[in-house]
């Protein structure tokens, strides 16, 4: 017959230096530079290129004549820069954008259309 077993006391028994549990895969990195990664790096700035040229081109093209938009190329400015002409002209176009009366500024197609609750402006 063999001796009895003590009882277990509920704490598990400690692992020899020997033998480990865990081994890491990498060794820990020992700087405060993150990691880059080359293709998501690429990837954004193909996404910023894509976002900001049309709004470079909008920029540009506001400084044109209606003349200047067919006859020079798109992406660079003309002799003539007419960036505040534009916007002037913008702002008086039918007697100004705020100060124009709804039957005034309505082109002809929509003061045929059924109106809705008078809102002024």
């Amino acid at each position: 017959m063999s001796p009895p077993t003590p009882p277990r006391t509920g704490a598990p028994a400690a692992p020899s230096a020997a033998v480990r549990l865990r081994t890491p895969r990498r060794p820990a990195r020992t700087g405060t530079a993150p990691r880059r990664s080359v293709l998501l790096t690429l990837l954004t700035g193909l996404v910023r290129v894509y976002s900001l040229v049309p709004l470079a081109w909008l920029a540009i093209n506001a400084t044109k004549t209606q003349q200047d938009l067919f006859d020079s190329f798109g992406l660079w400015f003309s002799g003539d820069f007419a960036l505040f002409a534009n916007i002037a002209e913008t702002l008086t176009y039918w007697t100004g954008i705020r100060r124009c009366s709804r039957a005034a500024c309505a082109p002809t197609w929509c003061r045929s259309a059924p109106r809705r609750r008078a809102t002024g402006w």
